[in-house]
């Protein structure tokens, strides 16, 4: 039988067909929003979960008490988090552009407009220095703690989606070619991969290898990224049987890309590093996989 349109719940299913029972999982906070985007950890260990379509940002102790603490003024999407070592809190609004930062006693405070409509990752790098990667003019920002900020990259590409920090090299993934990309200094970049799909939508670093997913999708939702497209997930089930999320490896030192693994449930919404040097895959229907460095799923 193919068990890949067989409903998968708390169970493993090999790349062989074998069942075995998944790897505990608890709930530990259900949302009324419609989605949730992103999240981070502060070094106490609180868990920090953004979301639209109302864009709130929720705080999760770890013995799972649940605040909000930012809600948007207008309702937008979060779709981007970042934590400081101080603990203080970043927050990408959409469309508005605007970075806000929650400090520990829970005060919201308007920390930086990028003159964007979409923030769509966030990160720092050791300086402390804060990286925006927006759209809908690929704008990647570098702001200081002090919010004085520079134009850090400026893309040909509408959207600047992805972004990651490993081993003090920056890569980007784009949107609507679907590039791969090494920001390799200020105003410079260099192209890695142009792949088949529109978009460049996760990525994450693992053994010396860079593990990053593509989301193609056809042109009559293709028009500010994912927005409006997840936005309206229910009269689109025809025109989703033909979207294609790929999973692709860069091996650093070879300077090579392999695709590894066709989705059968796409969209991919994010990539992360797990046991055993495997990449935990999430996708659209709630489906869980993991593969390793072979995309043996």
């Amino acid at each position: 039988k193919d068990l890949s349109k067989v409903k998968v719940e708390n169970v493993i299913i090999d790349s062989k067909g074998f069942i075995f029972l998944s790897y505990g999982i608890d709930t530990i906070f259900q949302s009324t929003e419609v989605f949730l985007w992103d999240c981070v950890n502060d070094s106490r260990g609180n868990l920090y979960v953004s979301s639209g379509n109302e864009g709130m940002v929720f705080r999760i102790t770890l013995s799972h008490q649940i605040s909000t603490v930012f809600t948007s003024e207008k309702g937008a999407e979060i779709f981007a988090l970042a934590v400081d070592k101080k603990d203080n809190i970043y927050i990408g609004e959409s469309p508005s552009g605007i970075i806000y930062r929650v400090s520990k006693n829970g005060k919201v405070k308007e920390f930086f407009k990028t003159g964007e409509k979409y923030i769509w990752k966030l990160l720092f790098d050791k300086k402390e220095m804060l990286f925006a990667a927006t759209g809908d003019r690929g704008k990647l920002f570098r702001i200081s703690p002090e919010g004085k900020s520079e134009t850090y990259y400026s893309s040909k590409e509408n959207h600047i989606v992805s972004l990651l920090l490993y081993k003090k090299k920056m890569y980007a993934g784009t949107e609507p070619n679907g590039l791969l990309f090494e920001v390799v200094g200020k105003t410079k970049a260099m192209v890695l991969y142009d792949t088949k799909e529109n978009e460049v939508h996760s990525m994450v670093g693992m053994d010396n290898t860079i593990y990053f997913a593509t989301v193609s999708r056809p042109i009559a939702v293709r028009t500010s990224a994912h927005t409006p497209f997840f936005s309206n997930l229910g009269p689109l089930q025809d025109i989703k049987k033909k979207e294609k999320s790929i999973l692709y490896k860069f091996d650093i030192d070879e300077e090579t890309v392999t695709s590894l693994w066709k989705c059968p449930t796409p969209p991919i919404y994010s990539l992360s590093g797990f046991k055993d040097g495997k990449v935990l895959i999430g996708t659209a229907n709630g489906t869980l996989y993991s593969a390793n460095e072979d995309g043996r799923i």
